[in-house]
């Protein structure tokens, strides 16, 4: 299952937010992985990978942090960040099966992993005159 890198290592952009809440993390997070809350109340890489109960995620993680640091996660809203390359609009964004990674591959046929679904690739006007929409991710959990 391949990954979706994002474009600036720890930068991602929140562009709105409708739900999102700040925890601690439980390990060192980078921006714009897929997290989950754990048994202690704090922010961790979520996987679909199969090895274990696979986590509910909470959702995608704004900056960069050490663990213990506090950081915000988006439940419901937009954010950019990541080279979507051709990926076409509309497009479901899954939790990868590689720990806090993201993907738009279905991991379903490995045998081992669930695709669980984060939200879609969506189209965002943010310039005045003509060009083309950049790609977002929509999160939706």
């Amino acid at each position: 299952m391949a990954s979706i890198a994002v474009t600036t290592a720890g930068s991602v952009h929140v562009v709105e937010s409708i739900e999102q809440m700040t925890l601690p993390a439980a390990a060192a997070l980078l921006a714009g992985n897929a997290v989950y809350i754990d048994a202690n109340g704090a922010f961790d890489k979520c996987d679909a990978d199969g090895a274990a109960l696979i986590a509910v995620p909470y959702g995608v993680i704004t900056r960069s942090v050490a663990a213990g640091e506090p950081v915000t996660a988006i439940r419901q809203g937009v954010m950019t960040g990541w080279t979507w390359s051709t990926t076409p609009y509309w497009t479901n964004v899954l939790v990868a099966d590689t720990a806090g990674e993201i993907t738009v591959t279905s991991s379903e046929s490995n045998g081992g992993s669930a695709d669980v679904y984060l939200g879609r690739v969506i189209p965002i006007w943010n310039h005045l005159i003509g060009g083309t929409p950049e790609k977002a991710l929509l999160i939706d959990l």
